[in-house]
């Protein structure tokens, strides 16, 4: 993108007051809820088995990036696989998730998933906290749900790593785990099917970020959908000559993957629309914003000209600028990604008021878009791999119904292949 389009940044939201939630973590015993629980919050995995024998209560605080590095409380609520049934109710009073866990390496396990949303529905209430009646019974409204059927459940189905230790080894290992992975996702989507907001696979063992992914994707989904938060880099209008709203998405995108005329695949196309659209415009305001420092640089004299402003002479030029005013640049890590710090080596130095724009809008902007691309990345091509998976599964089932059919089926092989080229030409590299 050209520069003369970088000064101009999109309308970024305030933040807002969010208050605690609750969220309840359920399962059968030896699913492994409270690895999945450590591993979100400590990070740490212990492959030593302790049996909770009563609900354990964690209180964290996250961040998240819609709106603007908004602080997030957080009460999460470890509920035992063996309980008496009269608890319960304490338990998932004024819930606002629920996390289902099943083990992926025990096919029973998976079954007992709608069991559990059902027992988590069939005790559930909700209290007034402004106003309790007389007779102190429980009320059907809240500060943010008012229905029971409203709290949003995630599957999670842990263990990936056993299933995929338990294959032989003289096997192909990457077609092996491809199958394994497909397999599993393949069962979880199933069962998510019967009321849950979504599933995703997982290992509470591995070090591999996919647990907090999972959740920070989850608890963003929700409280963007219940309007507790917005979404930093929403679609918002450009302005057109005279300064009037256009009325078009600043980040406008043509639909990537074209509707086939048959509901399951024009589904999950839909689906992968959503990613796609909002992986593309983190993608681009992250080239604006990073064209938007570039001009100010040249601007505040940093650096000579446009075609030499990329992002490491830029920061290169900015911390030599600043050696010159008798100032340090640092460039420190700030939740898996940097910002820019400046420090005085006197106390006559004096930050120049262009340089010290662009490095807000490194901060403010690049950083953030940046950090928001590490978190959400990986969880758009996990997404983006299960749908994959399930749109080649559908093919090869219209592929037999065409066979069947001799070739009258609800898709040709002609539009067969039509739908995996188009999958493939337009999902693949969306995250990489």
């Amino acid at each position: 993108m050209g520069s003369g389009s970088s000064s101009q940044s999109p309308a970024l939201h305030k933040a807002v007051d969010v208050p605690n939630l609750k969220i309840a973590i359920t399962g059968d015993p030896e699913v492994g809820k409270t690895s999945i629980l450590s591993r979100y919050i400590r990070n740490q995995f212990s492959p030593v088995y302790i049996q909770t024998y009563k609900a354990a209560i964690e209180n964290v605080v996250r961040k998240f990036n819609v709106p603007g590095h908004a602080k997030v409380p957080i009460t999460f609520w470890d509920i035992p696989g063996h309980e008496d049934l009269p608890l319960h109710s304490s338990y998932f009073t004024d819930l606002d998730a629920v996390i289902v866990v099943v083990d992926l390496s025990v096919p029973t396990s998976l079954e007992s998933a709608v069991g559990w949303r059902q027992t988590v529905l069939s005790s559930a209430s909700f209290t007034n906290s402004d106003e309790m009646d007389e007779t102190k019974e429980k009320q059907t409204t809240s500060k943010h749900l008012k229905n029971i059927e409203d709290i949003p459940f995630l599957l999670m189905g842990n263990k990936l790593d056993l299933c995929l230790d338990n294959k032989e080894e003289d096997v192909t290992e990457k077609a092996e785990k491809n199958m394994v992975v497909s397999n599993k996702v393949q069962q979880l989507e199933e069962i998510a099917g019967q009321g849950f907001t979504g599933s995703i696979a997982v290992s509470a063992r591995n070090n591999d970020m996919s647990v907090h992914a999972a959740i920070q994707a989850f608890l963003r989904h929700m409280l963007e959908h219940r309007g507790l938060v917005q979404r930093k880099w929403v679609a918002c209008p450009d302005n057109q000559q005279g300064g009037k709203p256009s009325g078009r998405p600043r980040y406008e995108q043509e639909r990537q993957l074209k509707v086939i005329g048959v509901k399951e695949i024009d589904t999950k196309f839909d689906q992968a629309e959503e990613i796609l659209y909002r992986v593309a415009s983190l993608q681009r305001y992250q080239e604006d914003s990073r064209s938007k420092f570039s001009t100010q640089c040249v601007e505040a004299g940093v650096i000579a000209n446009s075609q030499d402003a990329s992002m490491q002479n830029c920061l290169v030029a900015l911390r030599d600028k600043l050696i010159e005013l008798d100032l340090k640049l640092q460039l420190k890590l700030n939740d898996e990604f940097c910002h820019l710090e400046v420090k005085a080596s006197s106390e006559d130095a004096h930050l120049d008021k262009n340089i010290r724009y662009a490095i807000k809008t490194f901060n403010k902007e690049y950083a953030a878009v940046t950090k928001a691309i590490l978190a959400e990345f990986p969880v758009a091509e996990s997404k983006l791999s299960q749908i994959e998976s399930q749109v080649d599964h559908l093919c090869k089932i219209y592929q037999k119904e065409m066979k069947a059919q001799k070739g009258h089926g609800l898709l040709d092989n002609h539009q067969l292949q039509r739908v995996l080229f188009m999958w493939h030409t337009q999902c693949q590299s969306a995250c990489s």
